[in-house]
């Protein structure tokens, strides 16, 4: 296409965003807005491609047909899509298991914080008596480790999006407030 190579069979790109922090998904097309949105190039995302209508329907298909023709195999092979998958789905167990102790040790603390100074001290001793903070810890490490070994961005928390690993193929999750390592640093963490 551009930049980047992208997969229509995937929906993703097969290489990661460029441009540091471009979208919620380092492989995204589009910020997941294809009906509304174009990104030819590979690098950023445009509206007002006119492909939303069913007028302009022909022309779009010719256009993604006349991509497709200009890739120089045809596309990116299967076996960089079947890695690309196993890599979501490995940093899936890490970063579902950090996200559930962040949000039992938040609840936690959210009824402590309703039952006033004690309250708050005694939920923060349970949720240190549990090893909630050392999961959450474990967890983010080895998540900000595969995004590394992907080169995606180690920071890519912080944002609305999907915790399903396979969202770019299947899109039927909610889009969730994920926690995490934010693009400036700061981390969400409950001890």
């Amino acid at each position: 296409m551009g930049a980047r190579v992208y997969d229509p069979y995937t929906g993703t790109f097969t290489q990661p965003d460029p441009i540091q922090g471009g979208g919620a998904n380092a492989y995204g097309y589009t910020n997941a807005d294809p009906v509304n949105m174009t990104d030819l190039g590979g690098q950023r995302g445009s509206y007002g491609n006119g492909c939303a209508t069913s007028a302009n329907a022909a022309k779009c298909d010719a256009q993604t047909a006349r991509t497709i023709r200009s890739w120089p195999s045809g596309g990116p092979s299967v076996g960089s899509t079947l890695v690309h998958v196993g890599e979501n789905l490995a940093a899936f167990g890490p970063y579902a298991a950090y996200y559930g102790a962040y949000q039992t040790a938040r609840a936690i603390n959210s009824v402590g914080a309703h039952l006033g100074g004690v309250g708050r001290s005694v939920a923060h001793a349970i949720v240190g008596s549990t090893g909630l903070p050392e999961v959450q810890r474990a967890g983010l490490a080895v998540d900000q480790a595969i995004d590394s070994l992907k080169g995606e961005s180690t920071r890519d928390e912080g944002v609305v999006g999907s915790i399903d690993p396979l969202h770019d193929w299947l899109g039927s999750w909610p889009e969730i407030y994920l926690p995490g390592v934010h693009r400036n640093g700061k981390t969400d963490f409950e001890g």
